[in-house]
C-alpha cells in the first residue's frame, strides 16, 4: 500500500500534519508518497514536494494545497510503480518529529504566549476548527477565526486584556498584541470584528 502524507517526512509524522507545521511557525512543508508499513509514517520515501507556508495561510487553505501537490505527486508514482522505476530512500527516523492528533486542549488560545503563537493558532484552525477563548461574560467559548499581530505600542496591555478602539479589537499576549480580525460568539454567526463591536461590547479580558 502507498500513502500521501502532508509533510515532508520525517518531519510532522502522525495525524495533523498541517495543523502542528502551522502553529510551529513553520515556513515550509510538503507532501511526501510512501509505501506503507507497520510503522507510523515510517516506510521509505518514494518522492517529495516541498511548498512554501506564507504567513497569512490558514490551515484549510494549506490543507487545499496540498491535496493538490499530492494527487499529482501519487499519480506520478504510480506511473513509475506500472514502469518499474520507483525508487524508494528510507527515513531518517532521528529527525522524526511528530503532529499528534489535536484535543481540545490545543484549540484554546493562551494569551500568555507570545503573539506570533497566537496568530500561528488562529490561522492554523480556521476555517474548520477555530482557535477559542473565554470570557467571564460570555456562556461558551469564543472563537476567533482571522487575526493578525497588532501594528503601534502595546506593551502596557496585559495578557488577555481587551482594548477597543475605533471599531479595532485589539487583545494583548505574553509579548506583543492580537487584533482580533473575525470571531464568533457561542450559538452566532462569524462576523467581522468592526461589524461585531458596533452592536456589541466585550470588555475586561479573556480567561484561558
Amino acid at each position: 500500500a502507498w500513502n500521501v502524507h502532508a509533510s515532508l517526512l520525517p518531519n510532522y509524522r502522525g495525524a495533523a500534519p498541517v495543523e502542528r507545521a502551522i502553529m510551529a511557525g513553520e515556513r515550509e512543508t510538503g507532501v511526501t508518497i510512501i509505501r506503507m508499513d507497520e510503522g507510523l509514517d515510517t516506510g521509505p520515501v518514494a518522492l517529495q514536494r516541498p511548498v512554501e507556508i506564507p504567513t497569512d495561510m490558514t490551515g484549510g487553505e494549506l490543507a487545499g494545497l496540498l491535496a493538490s501537490l499530492g494527487s499529482e505527486a501519487i499519480v506520478e508514482v504510480l506511473g513509475q510503480i506500472e514502469a518499474g522505476e520507483v525508487n524508494l530512500t528510507e527515513q531518517d527516523s532521528r529527525h522524526a518529529t511528530y503532529a499528534s492528533k489535536l484535543v481540545d486542549e490545543d484549540l484554546v488560545i493562551r494569551w500568555d504566549a507570545g503573539v506570533g503563537a497566537v496568530a500561528n493558532l488562529v490561522r492554523a484552525l480556521s476555517p474548520h476548527l477555530g482557535a477559542r477563548t473565554f470570557h467571564p461574560e460570555v456562556e461558551g467559548p469564543v472563537k476567533i477565526w482571522r487575526s493578525r499581530v497588532a501594528e503601534g505600542n502595546s506593551s502596557a496591555l496585559g495578557a488577555g486584556s481587551i482594548r477597543v478602539k475605533n471599531d479595532r479589537m485589539v487583545v494583548g499576549c505574553g509579548v506583543g498584541a492580537l487584533e482580533v480580525l473575525e470571531l464568533q460568539m457561542p450559538g452566532a454567526k462569524r462576523l467581522a470584528a468592526r461589524d461585531f463591536l458596533r452592536g456589541n461590547a466585550l470588555e475586561g479580558a479573556f480567561d484561558w
